[in-house]
C-alpha cells in the first residue's frame, strides 16, 4: 500500500510490458523523480526494474500492479549515493549480495514520512545506499510474504542511543540519535543520511549530514540541526538514556532534555544545536574521578560531572580566582556509588574564572571553569 504524501517506490514488474509511471501508479498527483549524481534530481516518465524514484500521493490507499512480478532484480550502482529499488516481495538486507564484496558503506535507508534506517527492504519500494565503488547489488525475494529480519549491528547500535524526533504538522517526521561510541564494537557502515529530498520537503538532519553522533563517554559536543521544508509547529520529543546531559538550544534560549519530554517550536529558528555530553553504557566506575563543566565556557547554568567508586560522602563548592568560596553544591552529602551530575546556576556571579572543588574521603580534585556574561 501507499503511504500519504510522498514514497520512494520502483517498478516491481517486468519492465519489457509496464514501464510507465501513468501505467505503474495512476494516483500519483506529482511528477516521478530519479536521482542524479551529477544532475540531482530529474523528473522520469518510465520506471525500470531496480529504479527508484520519488512520487506523491494524496492519501494512504492499495495499489495493484499488473504485469509479470520481478522477485530478483540487479541493480548497477555507481560511487556514492543510489537511488534504487528492489523487487516485488521484501527482502531482508543482510541477503543482499554485494559485488564486489563489501562496497555498501552506509545503512540501508526507506523512506515512511521521514528517513528510517532499514533492516529490510518492503516489496515494490525503493530505497537509498551508499556505495565505494561501482558494482551491482541482487536482491532476493522468493514470494510476497515478509521474512524475519536478522537486524544489523548499525540499527542494534541506534536502538540503544539516546533519541530526539522533530515532527511537523503535515506528518512528516526524521529521529536523531546521540550518545557513546562503544569502542569494542567496529561498525561497517557509518550514519551518514542520503541526500535531502527534492526542493521543499521535509528534512532534518544533524549538519554533520548524519542521523546520529557519537562520542566517548565523558566527552561533550555541540552539533547544528537543520530543518528544511517544515511546516511549523514543529514538535521535538527526546527519550534520553544512560546518564547523558542533552539541551536544545534554539536561537539562544535553551532547553534542558532528561528522561523524555518535549517541546514545540512555533517558527522556524534561525539557530537549532544540540549540546550534549554522553553518559556511560559500562558499570559503575572503579576510581574516582571529575570531569570537566560542560559546556565551558557558559552562561548562566553547567554541569559538573563525577564518578565514585563506592559509598562516600562528598563536599562540591565553588572559588573565585580570589579563593573565596561563593556556593556550595554539596556539603558532607552521602551519596551511592556511581556516576553523577550536578547543575550549576551562576546567574548570581559576575563573570570570569572560577574554580570548583571535589572532597570525598582521602580524594580531592579541582578544575576550572569560565562564566561567560
Amino acid at each position: 500500500s501507499l503511504k500519504d504524501k510522498w514514497n520512494i517506490l520502483t517498478n516491481p514488474v517486468d519492465q519489457t510490458y509496464v514501464r510507465g509511471v501513468d501505467t505503474l501508479y495512476p494516483n500519483a498527483i506529482s511528477q516521478a523523480y530519479r536521482f542524479d549524481q551529477v544532475l540531482g534530481y530529474q523528473p522520469v516518465s518510465a520506471i525500470d526494474n531496480g529504479m527508484g524514484v520519488w512520487l506523491k500521493f494524496p492519501g494512504p490507499k492499495p495499489n495493484d500492479i499488473f504485469g509479470v512480478p520481478m522477485y530478483n532484480v540487479t541493480i548497477p550502482v555507481s560511487t556514492g549515493w543510489n537511488l534504487v529499488g528492489g523487487p516485488a516481495g521484501p527482502v531482508d538486507v543482510s541477503t543482499i549480495q554485494q559485488d564486489p564484496s563489501d562496497i555498501v558503506t552506509s545503512n540501508y535507508y526507506i523512506y515512511q514520512n521521514g528517513y528510517i534506517a532499514a533492516s529490510t527492504i518492503p516489496m515494490a519500494k525503493g530505497f537509498w545506499v551508499k556505495v565505494n565503488q561501482n558494482g551491482t547489488l541482487t536482491l532476493s525475494s522468493t514470494s510476497s510474504e515478509p521474512r524475519v529480519s536478522k537486524s544489523s549491528s548499525s540499527i542494534d547500535e541506534l536502538e540503544e542511543l539516546s533519541s530526539f524526533t522533530l515532527s511537523d504538522v503535515s506528518g512528516y517526521q526524521q529521529t536523531l540519535y546521540f550518545g557513546q561510541r562503544i569502542q569494542s564494537k567496529s561498525m561497517s557502515v557509518s550514519f551518514e543520511m542520503p541526500p535531502p529530498a527534492p526542493a521543499g520537503f521535509f528534512d532534518a538532519r544533524f549538519a554533520t549530514q548524519t542521523m546520529a553522533e557519537l562520542i566517548g563517554s565523558g566527552e561533550g559536543r555541540e552539533v547544528p540541526i537543520l530543518i528544511s521544508g517544515a511546516a511549523y509547529p514543529v514538535t521535538v520529543k527526546w527519550n534520553v538514556k544512560d546518564g547523558s546531559i542533552a539541551a536544545l538550544r534554539i536561537d539562544g534560549s535553551e532547553t534542558s532534555m532528561s528522561g523524555t519530554g518535549s517541546i514545540s517550536i512555533p517558527r522556524s529558528a534561525s539557530s537549532i544545536k544540540l549540546s550534549f555530553v554522553a553518559g556511560s553504557k559500562e558499570g559503575l566506575p572503579t576510581e574516582y574521578a571529575l570531569y570537566q563543566n560542560y559546556p565551558n565556557p557558559f552562561n548562566p547554568t553547567t554541569t559538573i560531572r563525577f564518578d565514585l567508586p563506592e559509598v562516600s560522602t562528598v563536599t562540591l563548592k565553588i572559588y573565585n580566582i580570589l579563593g573565596q568560596e561563593v556556593a556550595t553544591l554539596l556539603n558532607n552529602q552521602a551519596m551511592d556509588a556511581g556516576r553523577h551530575s550536578i547543575e550549576f546556576d551562576a546567574g548570581a556571579l559576575a563573570g570570569g574564572v572560577y574554580i570548583y572543588r571535589i572532597e570525598s574521603g582521602s580524594f580531592n580534585d579541582a578544575k576550572a571553569m569560565m562564566l561567560l556574561k
